[in-house]
């Protein structure tokens, strides 16, 4: 019986399934931190509900066990170890096909024109983000506030961050309320909702429908690491990202083996440059 451990992050359960995926791992047991995800979340039985119900939908019959074991508050857990000795070994970062097929035809929301850059309101730099705010997002914002020349543009993610212990660690900011020029500058589309974070309003179709939105989009633009980078990289056709170098190196098993394999940018000209060239 092939038993895993796991974080209950989105962007922990897409990557341990890249993982699992490229090493023909079927696991039949996934154990996630009951204890961590109570000191994290502010809702912890809808934490619960969340990761039932992404497990289910992209884990073929796996029981779920939500476990008390004081590991998972070791910085070197059951879960990091397993990426810390995996992760190189994928070539790309994608899902199965039949997990992309099954998820796209689920989504309902149409966004009403056929070719769409999709900028993602949620940041997250954690170690990187004192530099971040010094020397990159002044000149990221002015980008993203300008005029697009003939693209539509879709904002999805959270207006606002829910400050819970895991925001404040991994230093979670949206970049919504910076955005008021790219509004009418462009033909925006906003998907947003007022909070994802803590999984407060939790809904399901929600979810499957902005997957689709990130799949079919022209490109998705991501300031930082966690769930709209890891969901990007799962399932769009295309994405950039911008992290600080810093960021990168504090994860040494994951982003430095993802930025040789996807775009990922800690310049900010060449990370504009290259938005410019994917978005035209």
């Amino acid at each position: 019986m092939k038993t895993l451990y796991c974080h209950s992050g989105i962007g922990d359960i897409l990557m341990l399934k890249m993982v699992c995926t490229t090493l023909k791992i079927t696991p039949e047991i996934i154990i996630f931190p009951k204890l961590l995800m109570k000191e994290y979340s502010l809702n912890y039985e809808n934490r619960v509900l969340f990761v039932t119900f992404f497990i289910n939908l992209i884990f073929d019959d796996c029981k779920i066990i939500f476990s008390e074991d004081p590991i998972f508050f070791s910085p070197i857990n059951y879960f990091t170890k397993f990426m810390n000795n995996n992760f190189r070994k994928i070539n790309k970062y994608y899902m199965c096909e039949n997990i992309i097929d099954k998820i796209i035809k689920k989504g309902k929301k149409n966004v009403l024109f056929s070719e769409y850059v999709v900028i993602h309101m949620k940041i997250r730099m954690d170690y990187g983000y004192e530099k971040f705010k010094t020397n990159a997002y002044e000149q990221i914002l002015s980008f993203l506030n300008s005029k697009i020349v003939g693209k539509n543009i879709v904002l999805l993610g959270e207006k606002t961050i829910t400050l819970n212990l895991e925001s404040k660690i991994h230093k979670f900011v949206s970049l919504y309320h910076d955005l008021v020029s790219c509004k009418s500058n462009n033909n925006v589309t906003d998907l947003t909702t007022d909070t994802i974070n803590d999984h407060i309003n939790l809904n399901f179709d929600n979810f499957i429908d902005d997957i689709n939105i990130i799949h079919n989009a022209k490109l998705n633009i991501i300031i930082g690491i966690g769930g709209p980078l890891t969901i990007s990289a799962a399932f769009s056709n295309n994405f950039i990202s911008y992290v600080e170098k810093d960021t990168l190196d504090a994860y040494p098993a994951i982003f430095p083996i993802m930025e040789q394999k996807t775009k990922m940018y800690h310049e900010v000209n060449n990370f504009i440059a290259e938005c410019n060239t994917l978005i035209n």
